[in-house]
C-alpha cells in the first residue's frame, strides 16, 4: 500500500470517527455550552469584560484583579480563575467580570432558555473574607429587566429586592471543591414575583474573588441532571453443551426508559478462551410486524460452544451515558444440560433506612431464568429475642417480594431474603436495613444506598452526570464534596447527589464523593472513572 492510499484510508478513518463522535453529542442538543473556558489566552478575547478600574485608585493598591484560564485537574479541563490582591483593609476586594454576547447558536436570538447551570470551587467563609455572585440579568414576561442574584451563602429562598432578585444557594458550596449549581431561573422569577417568568436572557455578570468557575450552560429542563443509569439483571454460573447452541435472554431495566445498547464479550481466564464478541442479538417486539422495532431492554445471546473449557462472560449495557457490567462464569461441558434447573436470580439488594414507628415497604426482586414459580421468605438476624414487635410475624410476602412491617427498634440489622423455585433450587442475598428514632440525641451515619458499579465509561469531550444515592436516617440535611469533577444536590426532590465530569483528558480516574451531615456523621461512595478518547468509538 502506498503513502497516498494510506492517507486517504487516515482521513476517512478520522472523518467517520468525526462524524460518530458529533451524532453522539445530539444528547446536548438541548443545551448551549455558553463558555466552557477551554482556551489559553485572555478571556477579555472571548467576550468577556470587567467593570473595576485599574489600579491605583485614590493612591490605594485597590481594584487590581487577574482573570485567566488554567488547567485543573480536579476539574479535568481548562476553567476560569478570578483573583484580586488585598486592599489596605486587609481583605480582598471584589472583582467583576461580565459578557453580554449571549446569542443563541442554534436560532441566533437571545438566549430564553430557563435553566442555567455553572460549577464553582468557592473559598470558605466566603461571605466573610471573600465574594461570590453570580448574575444574570434577565427580561421577564412582563417587559421587566430583572437581575437573578446567587449567592453560595445560607439564606430565605428567592427574595425581590427592587430590581435585583437574591437567591441563596447555601454554604454546602463552600468546601473548596468543585460543585455543579443548576437553577431553573423561571421558577425563580416566580417565586419572588408571582405570575411573572423569563422571557430572555440578556447578560451574565459575576462578581467576586478567589473563585474558580467552569462550563456556564443554559438548558431548557433540569432532566441533565437526573439521567439514571441502567440496571443489569444479576447474572449466576451457567452451563453449555459443547457444539451445542448456547442461548440465555439478557435483560436490564432503566429507570428513564432509554434504549438500551449491549455489548457480550467472551473469554477465557487468561489468554486463552473463544475471545468472541459482538453476541448480543436484538429481538423483534413483534416477529409479524418489521415496523414495530426491536425490544429495548433485552438481548438473545447465543454461540456454539467449540471447546471445553471454562469461560467468563462480560456483559455491558449502556443508555449512551451511563453504564452497568455483570460478569459470569460459563463452563462448557460435554453432557447435555437441558434440564439443569437453574437458581433464581435476584436483583442487587441496596441498602435501606427505616424509622421507627413508620412502616417500611421495600420491593424485592427475582425471576426464574426456566420459567419455573419462585416463593419468597426472609428473617432478620442478630435481634434480641423480643415477646412483641413486628418481627414475630413474616415480614415479606411470599408471592410478591414485597417487604413490608413497622419496625420498633432503633439499630443497624441484616435482612436475609431467600428465593426458592419449584424444584427447589435456592438463591440468597441480604440487605443491610438502618433503622433511626429521629429527634433523639444519638446520630446515624448517612447510608449510601446504591454502590455505583465499576468501571463507569464516559467519553472525552462529553459532559458525564449520574446520581448517588445517600439517604440520612435522622433526616439531617446532607452536604457533599468530591475529589474530581463536581457533585451538587439532587433536582427531583430525592436526598442524594449528582456527580458531574466534563473533561477532554481521557485516562482513568478514582472518584471519591463524601456526604455528611451537620453532626459530622460521613458516608463516601468510590468508582473507577474510564474516561476514552472521543476517537475510540
Amino acid at each position: 500500500m502506498d503513502t497516498r492510499k494510506l492517507l486517504i484510508i487516515i482521513i476517512l478513518w478520522f472523518i467517520l470517527s468525526l462524524s460518530t463522535f458529533l451524532a453522539s453529542s445530539t444528547v446536548l442538543a438541548t443545551s448551549v455550552a455558553f463558555d466552557t473556558f477551554e482556551y489559553w489566552d485572555s478571556p477579555l478575547n472571548h467576550g468577556w469584560r470587567t467593570s473595576d478600574p485599574t489600579y491605583p485608585v485614590f493612591g490605594y493598591n485597590v481594584g487590581v484583579g487577574r482573570l485567566q484560564t488554567l488547567v485543573d485537574f480536579a476539574e479535568g479541563s481548562r476553567v476560569l480563575q478570578v483573583q484580586s490582591i488585598p486592599s489596605v483593609f486587609n481583605q480582598l476586594m471584589p472583582y467583576q467580570i461580565h459578557n453580554s454576547n449571549l446569542i443563541d447558536p442554534q436560532t441566533g436570538n437571545l438566549i430564553n432558555k430557563k435553566v442555567i447551570s455553572f460549577k464553582i470551587q468557592a473559598p470558605l467563609e466566603v461571605e466573610y473574607f471573600a465574594m461570590f455572585q453570580f448574575c444574570v440579568a434577565v427580561v421577564t414576561t412582563s417587559g421587566e429587566n430583572k437581575v437573578l442574584v446567587y449567592r453560595p451563602v445560607e439564606g430565605p429562598g428567592p427574595m425581590l429586592k427592587g430590581d435585583i432578585i437574591e437567591v441563596c444557594l447555601g454554604r454546602q458550596y463552600q468546601d473548596g471543591t468543585w460543585h455543579l449549581i443548576a437553577r431553573n431561573m423561571d421558577d425563580d422569577l416566580r417565586a419572588a414575583i408571582p405570575g411573572v417568568g423569563l422571557k430572555e436572557v440578556r447578560a451574565i455578570m459575576i462578581r467576586g474573588n478567589n473563585y474558580r468557575l467552569d462550563d456556564i450552560y443554559f438548558h431548557d429542563d433540569l432532566e441533565f441532571m437526573n439521567n439514571h443509569p441502567p440496571e443489569l439483571w444479576r447474572i449466576g454460573p451457567q452451563f453449555a453443551t459443547l457444539f451445542v447452541p448456547f442461548r440465555m435472554l439478557i435483560a436490564a431495566r432503566d429507570p428513564d426508559g432509554d434504549f438500551l445498547d449491549f455489548v457480550v464479550t467472551i473469554g477465557g481466564y487468561g489468554a486463552f478462551g473463544s475471545n468472541t464478541s459482538n453476541l448480543a442479538l436484538r429481538l423483534p417486539q413483534d416477529p409479524n410486524n418489521p415496523s414495530a422495532g426491536v425490544i429495548p431492554n433485552v438481548v438473545l445471546m447465543q454461540f456454539v460452544p467449540q471447546v471445553l473449557e471454562d469461560l467468563i462472560v462480560t456483559v455491558r449495557v449502556t443508555d449512551g451515558l451511563l453504564s452497568d457490567v455483570e460478569t459470569f462464569p460459563l463452563s462448557v461441558v460435554n453432557y447435555p444440560v437441558s434440564g439443569i434447573n437453574h437458581p433464581p436470580l435476584l436483583e442487587e439488594l441496596n441498602a435501606a433506612v427505616a424509622r421507627v414507628g413508620e412502616e417500611f415497604v421495600y420491593d424485592v426482586l427475582a425471576r426464574d431464568p426456566d420459567g419455573d414459580i419462585i416463593t419468597y421468605s426472609a428473617t432478620i438476624n442478630g435481634l434480641p429475642s423480643y415477646q412483641f414487635g413486628p418481627w414475630n410475624f413474616n415480614i415479606i410476602n411470599p408471592i410478591t417480594g414485597q417487604i413490608r412491617f413497622t419496625p420498633f427498634f432503633e439499630g443497624k440489622f441484616e435482612i436475609v431474603i431467600t428465593v426458592k423455585d419449584s424444584r427447589g433450587m435456592i438463591t440468597q442475598g441480604s440487605l443491610p436495613l438502618t433503622v433511626a428514632n429521629p429527634g433523639t440525641w444519638l446520630n446515624h451515619n448517612p447510608v449510601l444506598c446504591k454502590h455505583i458499579q465499576n468501571p463507569q465509561v464516559a467519553r472525552a469531550g462529553l459532559p458525564f452526570t449520574i446520581p448517588v444515592e445517600f439517604v440520612d436516617p435522622d433526616g439531617d440535611k446532607l452536604n457533599y464534596s468530591c475529589n474530581i469533577g463536581s457533585v451538587s444536590e439532587r433536582t427531583d426532590g430525592a436526598q442524594g447527589a449528582v456527580f458531574s465530569f466534563f473533561t477532554y483528558f481521557p485516562g482513568q480516574y478514582l472518584v471519591r464523593i463524601i456526604a455528611y451531615d451537620e453532626r459530622g456523621g460521613l458516608a463516601e461512595q468510590a468508582f473507577l472513572l474510564d474516561v476514552q478518547p472521543w476517537w475510540s468509538y
